[in-house]
Formats: structure tokens, C-alpha cells, sequence
């Protein structure tokens, strides 16, 4: 067991990594650890609920072994995702688990030969694999606690040889099963091909004896794996995808003669596929020997790899990530018995014990009453700010952290725990309670356009729970701050994508603050010199003594702002909210997980919340509703894309540009309230990619 008995800080295991869509908080990974506690349909049951949610601290949790076909069993009471009540029940665990801000992905399995007949419930049936081989007692037997009937017994010695058509069936079952997953509310799926179970049979020697497409070459035995992998791919998108291998493990009877030679190759056509990560088992867990398959992985496997078996401590698993050999450790024993495990190592907890003879048991002895040290408010650090000093780097194969000295803090300080925890923001999850506001920095080009130190500017900064970008202009030409930033035109999208991808790949999140100066816009920042005219809710501009820093003008000089503006039609209005919609369009294609409308700091729609600006008597002033009422339109169309990232900014009870509201509370609380659902929408400068 992984023990924390040292002072070391753990800095690498507390990386974020981006494992295909979803972003783990840490390297941390539950391993998928079959215990028994489905009902008698292999139906989920309530204190899975407790049990999986206690541990969202993790990475990313791996569930315990799904069966995707009835009644072929290895366990007697291991959970299924094939039937509807299934897929209700775990829809409960992935949505208490994500309350908690953790991750989860489904493992899908078919026992094959190493089932019972007592575990087939229906009449007719009988253990199928590769080959009439079945497991010999001198490999494995089953034991009481995995058979329906109670006993212990051998496996049969004989089965059925599948045929290309219940193979083909087989690939159908994973197929549907990965589609309940994401149904069920799991973040990813994990495709079983290790422990001896059927695709496992089929990938190694000891059990394929076939000679025809499925048999005999290396090719031919992983056909049946590379099957379902393309068609779960297909099914729900590759990067949701992963596969667990065992190339040691001689459970249920399996071996092979050149388990690297088989590795390597099976990784080199899952890498060609472009799934999201490879679980590799180190050595083999009945022997307790380890080897270093994690190598044969690497090198022939440009995703994540995930490992597990064999780390003595929480320093080699350590070691192993700031190395590079792998990119996060998955831990099975000290995970059943300690709910808390990220908290123990954060603060270097001594482990619970675990108790062996409950890790089958059908009772909550040995599965929820496991003492817990991390307080209730606890859950899902990114990092301890107070202990740990850490860079961010890739996530793959080439990944490097820099060393640095961690941060010390009197004795006595309070660790900040609330602001480490996650929180979620409508589709996506924050890793910390870390915001980086909006600040105009100036560094793009004369076209508006993104450069590229601001990529390394903004990915640097990806260890925030949130990024918000600087504001970015609506409307082209129409600059508040020379060398802005935009987002309206297709160079400027492009330019963006680079820095929200780099901001991934440090695995954090970013939001689009979308801006319109309206009355703040001096004549030599509209661009190409052409003569256009200030814009606000009525033609009165800005008071003389608000002036325009002369850092903000594009000729250099300190001046005040136009004392008179063009009052926006409520034609021209319709307008400007053509312009807010096409750029949140844009910002999604620009990769930006959400937008955040600019609705304060005395800018064009801050302007007609105000009253000291909008004295206007038509639908778009007076009352507090009709002042809300641009920002009502805008903001419900800009949601429609958005898929639940949307933001208002605003900023009520400040003086800025000559704007200030009166009855601050009452204006800034109505106009926050006009949100619209989410909807599928045309792209403006493209599609997402």
C-alpha cells in the first residue's frame, strides 16, 4: 500500500491532465474495483451512491467493472449498463459525483470464460471465449463470493468457440453500452481488455487457439478489441475513449509469449485511433510481481497513460509522473479504504487499513464505514495554495514541471481549503474557486489579432479555476483601448483558438468577456481614419472630467472623451445585438468554454442600465426593465450556442466613464435575470473544431 508517512510535497500528482474531453484536477485515479454491491438485476444500489460520491476527491474515478451483455456475469452481483433501470440507477452516482466536482468514467466488460454456469441465469447458455479452451483449475478458480450459488468451484474446462456473429453481437452490446454511459452521466468510458476476461482471451495465445480472421497473428487476435474500440469510438467520439490492458497479469489463466511485442502493437493502432488514454497494469496481480509495461505503452502511445500495481509509495508514484513515465497513477486497495485519499496525502495522513474479506461482501461493512479525516467542506483540491508551488505542463509524452521550492507559510496560517475547492459553472466544472478577471493588456496587433505572447501570456495562468479574457471588441473598428482585442473577424478567431488551446493543454478553462466601448470610442480608434461617430443610449457623451488615458488612444494623447455621441436607434439596436450574437458564435469556435457579456465598467450596455446616461423615453429607458432591456435581448440569443456557458458582468454600485445608477441594487439585481435555454446554432466565422 502507498504509504505518506514523509513530508514530501507531492507537486506532480496535483497537475491538472487532460484526459480527451474532460480535465482531471489531479493524477489521482480510482481503479475500477469490482465489489459486489449491485442487486440481484445488476442494478445499481444506494449505497453505491455514498460510496463513489465519498471519493470525488480523485482525478478521476474509474467504476467498477459494467457487464455490457445480461447474464453474462463474472462477479454474481456486479453492476450492468444494458437495461434502462441500469442506466437510471448510475445516473444517480455520476450526478452525485460531479455535485462534488469529480470526474467519472465507466468501464465496460464481458466476463467471457471466466464466469460460472450458476452466474448464467438463463436456460441454454454457457461460458463462451475465444476457443473451446476454458480456465484451468490449476490457474484460477471462482471463488464463493463471485458465484450466484455460493460455492467455489472451477471454471469449465470446456466452452463455447464464438462465432463471427456472436463476436459481431459482442461489439453491438459495447456499442450501446458506451451510449448508456454518456447517458447515465459519465464523463468517459474505459473498454476492459485485460484480467482474462473475453477480449482479453481473445488478444492472448494462452486462449486464442482460432485459425481464422480472429486467431493466430498478433493482427488477428487484437481484431476483436480494435472492433469495439472503433465502434464505441464511432459511438460517442474517441476522445471519451479508454482502454485498460494487462499484458502480465496471469489471472483467469491468461499469458502470452511476447507480451511486449503484443503491447506495442495494440497501443500503436489504439494511438492511430486517437483515444483519450491507455490504463496499463504494471505487472501481474496474482503474483505480485511488477514489471515496466508502462514503457511499452509509452513509447508506442501518444495519450495519456494511466498505471497502476506495484508503487510502494506515494513518492514513486511521484516520481513516476515528474519523470515522464507516466501521466497519472491509478491506486485500487488504498482507494477502498480511504474515501479521503487526496486529503491524506495533501496533509500527510496516515492510511486506514483495508479489510480483505469485505472487498466481496454484499453488506456497507468494509464499503461505506471507513473512517473519514478530510472536514465536510472538503472536496476536490486542485492544489493546497499553502503548501505546494507547482507549473503547469503538457499532459503528454513530452510533458515537463520544473522543480520548484514549495511555498512555506507560518504554522499557524489556515490552509485554504474553500478556495481549492471545485465548483461547478454550468456545462463545465472549475477546479479551484480562482478567478483571473478581465484586464485589457494592449498586446495585439494593429488588426486586433491575438499574438503570440499572449499565448503563453494567458496559458500560463491556466492554474486558475477560470480564465476571463480582456475584453473583446464586438464591433470591428471600434476600438475602447489601442491594439484591443476582437472577435469579429476570422483572422481574430484563429488567433484565439491558439490561446484557448494552449490554456487546455495546461488544462484550464476560459471565458470569452465580450465589450462594445459605446460612448468611451475616441475618432482615432475607429480605424482606416474614417470618420465614425461615438454610439450610446442617447446623444449626451461623456462629462469633461472623465478623460481618456492617453495609453488608451491610438495617437498617443490624453483627452477627453466626446461630449456628444449618436444615439442608437432601435434599429441600430438590433443591430448591435447581430454583432453580440455573431461574436459569442465566434468565441465557441475559438474554443472558449463560455462568454461573459460586459455589462459594466460605464460601457455601451452599462450605459443604458444607468440612468445617468439613458434618459431615454422610448422601450429601452425609464424604468429599471426598459434599461435592462438591450441587455435582455442580447444576452438570450448569445446564450443559444453557449450550451450553459454564459455570464453577465456588471458593475452596479461603481462610478466609471460618468456612469452611475441610482438605486443600484434594484437595477443591477434586474437586469441579471434575462437568460434564455441552450440551443444548437450556426457558426459565424465557422465550425467548431
Amino acid at each position: 500500500m502507498p504509504s505518506t508517512s514523509n513530508q514530501r510535497v507531492h507537486t506532480h500528482l496535483f497537475r491538472p491532465c487532460r484526459v480527451g474531453q474532460p480535465t482531471m484536477k489531479n493524477r489521482m485515479v480510482m481503479s475500477p474495483l469490482t465489489r459486489c454491491r449491485a442487486d440481484d438485476n445488476h442494478v445499481p444500489t444506494p449505497i453505491m451512491t455514498d460510496y463513489y460520491s465519498s471519493r470525488a476527491s480523485m482525478g478521476m474515478i474509474i467504476s467498477e467493472a459494467l457487464m455490457v451483455q445480461p447474464n453474462y456475469s463474472g462477479f454474481a452481483y456486479e453492476p450492468g449498463l444494458y437495461s434502462a433501470e441500469q442506466v437510471k440507477a448510475w445516473r444517480t452516482i455520476t450526478d452525485a459525483v460531479h455535485s462534488r466536482g469529480g470526474l467519472m468514467a465507466a468501464q465496460l466488460y464481458h466476463a467471457g470464460r471466466a464466469t460460472t454456469p450458476a452466474n448464467l441465469t438463463s436456460k441454454g447458455l454457457v461460458p463462451m471465449g475465444p476457443s473451446v479452451v476454458g480456465i484451468s483449475p490449476k490457474a484460477d478458480v471462482c471463488i464463493a463470493q463471485w458465484s450466484r450459488d455460493g460455492k467455489a468451484q472451477a471454471y469449465p474446462q470446456r466452452i463455447h468457440a464464438m462465432t463471427p456473429t456472436e463476436i459481431g453481437a459482442v461489439v453491438k452490446a459495447f456499442t450501446c453500452a458506451a451510449r448508456n454511459a454518456l447517458a447515465a452521466g459519465f464523463d468517459a468510458v474505459e473498454i476492459h481488455a485485460g484480467g482474462g476476461y473475453l477480449l482479453d482471451s481473445f488478444l492472448r495465445d494462452a486462449a486464442n487457439k482460432r485459425t481464422d480472421e480472429y486467431g493466430g497473428s498478433m493482427e488477428n487476435r487484437s481484431r476483436f478489441l480494435l472492433e469495439v474500440v472503433d465502434a464505441v469510438a464511432a459511438a460517442i467520439q474517441p476522445d471519451r475513449v479508454g482502454v485498460r490492458l494487462t499484458p502480465l497479469d496471469t489471472g483467469n489463466g491468461e499469458e502470452d509469449d511476447k507480451p511486449q511485442e503484443l503491447t506495442t502493437y495494440v497501443c500503436q493502432q489504439l494511438d492511430a485511433r486517437s483515444i483519450a488514454f491507455v490504463d496499463i497494469v504494471r505487472g501481474d496481480t496474482r503474483t505480485n510481481v511488477t514489471g515496466k509495461t508502462e514503457g511499452w505503452v509509452r513509447r508506442s502511445f501518444s495519450g495519456v497513460v494511466l498505471a497502476s500495481h506495484g508503487y510502494t509509495s506515494m513518492d514513486e508514484a511521484e516520481q513516476a509522473i515528474a519523470d515522464g513515465t507516466v501521466d497519472a497513477v491509478v491506486f485500487g486497495v488504498p482507494a477502498i479504504s480511504n474515501p479521503d485519499l487526496v486529503w491524506r496525502v495533501l496533509t500527510h495522513t496516515p492510511l486506514n487499513r483495508a479489510d480483505p474479506s469485505t472487498f466481496f461482501t454484499r453488506g456497507s461493512e468494509g464499503y461505506i464505514d471507513y473512517p473519514i479525516c478530510e472536514p465536510h467542506s472538503f472536496s476536490n483540491p486542485r492544489v493546497m495554495a499553502n503548501t505546494t508551488a507547482y507549473s503547469e505542463g503538457d499532459s503528454s509524452r513530452h510533458s515537463s514541471c520544473k522543480r520548484l521550492t514549495p511555498m512555506k507559510m507560518p504554522a499557524k496560517e489556515r490552509p485554504h481549503f474553500a478556495v481549492s475547492q471545485p465548483l461547478l459553472l454550468g456545462a463545465t466544472t472549475m477546479k479551484n474557486r480562482l478567478v483571473m478577471g478581465p484586464l485589457p493588456r494592449q498586446r495585439c496587433d494593429a488588426q486586433q489579432c491575438p499574438t503570440a505572447m499572449m499565448e503563453a501570456y494567458y496559458a500560463r495562468r491556466a492554474s486558475y479555476g477560470l480564465i476571463i479574457s480582456e475584453p473583446c471588441e464586438v464591433q470591428p473598428s471600434y476600438h475602447t483601448y489601442v491594439q484591443g482585442a476582437a472577435i469579429s473577424t476570422k483572422a481574430q478567431v484563429l488567433a484565439w483558438r491558439r490561446i484557448t488551446d494552449a490554456v487546455h493543454k495546461e488544462g484550464g478553462l476560459m471565458y470569452c468577456q465580450l465589450h462594445h466601448g459605446g460612448r468611451t470610442t475616441l475618432l482615432c480608434n475607429t480605424g482606416n481614419g474614417q470618420d465614425r461617430r461615438a454610439m450610446g443610449p442617447t446623444t449626451q457623451g461623456i462629462p469633461a472630467n472623465y478623460r481618456c488615458p492617453a495609453v488608451f488612444a491610438d495617437d498617443g494623447k490624453h483627452r477627453p472623451y466626446y461630449s456628444e455621441v449618436a444615439k442608437l436607434s432601435p434599429e441600430a439596436l438590433k443591430w448591435i445585438v447581430k454583432l453580440y450574437v455573431a461574436a459569442a458564435k465566434n468565441a465557441i469556435v475559438a474554443g472558449f468554454d463560455g462568454v461573459e457579456i460586459h455589462a459594466g465598467g460605464g460601457y455601451l450596455i452599462d450605459q443604458f442600465l444607468r440612468k445617468c446616461s439613458n434618459t431615454r423615453d422610448d422601450a429601452y429607458g425609464g424604468s429599471p426593465a426598459g434599461r435592462c432591456r438591450l441587455l435582455e435581448k442580447l444576452s438570450t440569443p448569445c446564450l443559444l450556442p453557449l450550451d450553459d456557458g454564459a455570464s453577465v458582468c456588471a458593475y452596479p454600485q461603481r462610478t466609471l466613464q460618468g456612469d452611475e445608477g441610482h438605486r443600484s441594487r434594484g437595477d443591477g439585481g434586474d437586469c441579471c435575470d434575462a437568460h434564455g435555454g441552450a440551443q444548437d446554432c450556426l457558426h459565424y466565422c465557422g465550425e467548431r473544431q
